[in-house]
């Protein structure tokens, strides 16, 4: 577990599936709270869904830097 990252929010966004799921599987096991998606579309739309709500940024995002349409 990552010392000071429990309960952290992290968006996955990944178009490989695998990679997605690892990644989900092993964030859960560090105690942090993951949201995966598959392309950086996506990705914009939620984070921007979230802010107009008044809902909390994610606190990490990792992102696969050469995907397909958005990288």
């Amino acid at each position: 577990m990552i010392s000071g990252m429990e309960n952290a929010r992290v968006l996955v966004i990944d178009d490989n599936p695998t990679n997605r799921s690892l990644l989900d599987q092993m964030l859960r096991q560090w105690k942090m709270q993951p949201v995966s998606l598959p392309g950086g579309q996506a990705a914009v739309e939620l984070v921007t869904e979230r802010h107009q709500r008044g809902e909390p940024p994610f606190d990490l995002i990792i992102s696969d830097v050469q995907m397909p349409q958005l990288d």
